[in-house]
């Protein structure tokens, strides 16, 4: 029995229930519950450390949602492509939303031939200093693929919005997201290379053995599974891409401070539910099930 425990936990990361970001409570009848407060929290254990990662964990949209279902909501990511809302529209959204919600809005230039118009521009920047996100996320086309000249349009779009970017919204980290036949190894790379996050997807792309060497860990998952509870696989997949704690960075934009929580964004067809039941499986009350 030792030898196989011991086996099963040489082989990667396990959970067991912790107080993470939950709080001990008594209540007035004298009986103990559990109050879940801020972000999630991934506990992870090995043979001689326990480590408690606070994440943001949310769903991601296409559009803008009501208000009153972003009241429960730690992260949203926004990703509107046709049709975009003015940025009149999004700063009185953004205001009825709560506070303490992270936004992260997608940057769809998958059709974008070249940097954006001046008036485009204006536009975007506009949106994005409405909405009060703390993350861009640009998601580029296939026409700026791998290749020498994919590689250079990539950069010289990226630079030209964290510029934009470091005058309108200060404290904002852009993240990028390809398109395309990307090899992990190349898109690492050049988002080393240009100073920003990347997007992953933990259960298509294995985690490289040395640890992120971006500025931001930006998890994007797009299925969970139909199972009714959440399955020790999915910790697996998601441990080695993440840090080993949460910590107050410094935004490459500004220089000003910026959280490096890892963000996890759930783009299934049911982003809200799944990312309530990753956010309370992280929490603990989930794990008893495994």
């Amino acid at each position: 029995m030792a030898t196989d425990q011991a086996k099963s936990l040489s082989q990667g990361f396990h959970t067991r229930k912790v107080a993470g970001c939950r709080t001990k409570c008594l209540n007035s009848d004298g009986v103990v519950f559990w109050r879940t407060e801020g972000p999630a929290c991934l506990a992870l254990f090995g043979y001689e450390r326990e480590v408690t990662i606070p994440c943001w964990v949310g769903p991601s949209t296409n559009q803008l949602p009501p208000s009153q279902a972003c009241k429960s909501l730690d992260f949203l990511e926004v990703g509107p492509r046709a049709n975009p809302p003015r940025p009149g529209t999004v700063g009185k959204w953004r205001e009825s939303c709560p506070e303490h919600m992270r936004l992260s809005w997608v940057v769809d230039a998958r059709d974008w031939k070249a940097d954006p118009a001046e008036g485009e521009m204006a536009r975007l920047m506009a949106t994005l200093e409405a909405a009060a996100a703390q993350y861009v996320v640009v998601r580029t086309g296939r026409h700026m693929g791998p290749g020498p000249a994919g590689i250079r349009r990539v950069e010289a779009l990226l630079a030209t919005l964290g510029k934009g970017i470091g005058l309108h919204s200060p404290h904002c980290e852009m993240v990028w997201w390809p398109d395309g036949i990307w090899d992990a190894d190349a898109a690492q790379a050049v988002a080393i290379q240009c100073s920003v996050g990347r997007v992953v997807d933990p259960f298509v792309e294995r985690a490289p053995d040395t640890g992120i060497a971006t500025s931001t860990t930006y998890l994007r998952i797009q299925a969970l599974g139909r199972q009714r509870r959440l399955q020790q696989g999915v910790v697996d997949r998601l441990a080695p891409w993440l840090p080993e704690h949460g910590e107050e960075g410094t935004s490459p934009n500004s220089g000003g401070p910026t959280d490096k929580r890892p963000v996890i964004a759930i783009a299934s067809d049911d982003g809200l539910r799944d990312s309530r039941r990753l956010q309370r499986w992280m929490a603990g009350t989930e794990l008893e099930d495994f």
